[in-house]
């Protein structure tokens, strides 16, 4: 698994990426929600233009980065999760206890 930065969920998180660079992110979640992530410049005077890919698997070094959403729009992205999507339920992101 490439490095990767762990997000809490709920809070925001600020790094600087280099241009045409990636920077992962992982998160897990303890119940079936709907949820929204969103990326932005932080000075948009500079041209920087980020791009957002949601996977479900962890990208792994010399493999192609595997993706179930995305959002290359001009200017800040954002990809909004419902739990109903085909790959939200049973794919890994939602742990759950007890008997199902």
């Amino acid at each position: 698994m490439l490095p990767n930065t762990v997000v809490e969920m709920g809070s925001a998180t600020y790094v600087d990426v280099p241009q045409s660079e990636n920077v992962y992110f992982r998160f897990s979640l303890t119940a079936a929600i709907g949820f929204v992530v969103s990326v932005a410049a932080t000075d948009a005077s500079t041209g920087a233009d980020p791009d957002l890919f949601l996977g479900v698997t962890p990208p792994t070094p010399g493999a192609p980065f595997s993706f179930v959403m995305h959002s290359a729009n001009v200017g800040g992205d954002s990809v909004a999760v419902d739990p109903s999507n085909s790959f939200f339920t049973g794919a890994g992101q939602v742990r759950r206890a007890g008997d199902r």
